[in-house]
């Protein structure tokens, strides 16, 4: 069973990055509805420092969705859930707005780098 291409080319330019102990990004953002916030967000985000100088968790809320928690809820189990981690390489924002919007706000100071996480 051979890899992909692009798995392939993903994994050497990672590869070659760690090895100048350089991360390819500066600021990297991880927009998520958060509700709840699981072992598995924390290990995206985990996964995101590795390449990212700094990653931005953007607790989002949907109107699309009827919510278990409130976001100032959502935003106190975040800080939780993150707390081994955060400090000055992960900040944890709340949005209620559309995530254009919110990277506007920052001044094109985000790379156009986006985390997620993959579900298997």
């Amino acid at each position: 069973m051979s890899l992909p291409t692009n798995r392939i080319l993903r994994f050497a330019s990672l590869t070659f990055c760690r090895l100048l102990r350089r991360r390819p990004y500066k600021k990297g953002l991880f927009p998520l509805s958060g509700d709840p916030v699981h072992y598995g967000h924390v290990a995206t985000v985990e996964h995101a420092l590795e390449i990212c100088d700094e990653v931005i968790v953007l607790l989002m809320q949907n109107a699309g969705k009827n919510s278990v928690f409130t976001l100032p809820k959502r935003l106190v189990l975040a800080e939780f859930a993150f707390r081994r981690i955060v400090g000055s390489r992960v900040t944890i924002m709340t949005s209620d707005g559309v995530m254009v919007d919110e990277i506007e706000k920052h001044g094109r100071r985000i790379d156009p780098w986006c985390a997620r996480s993959q579900r298997c």
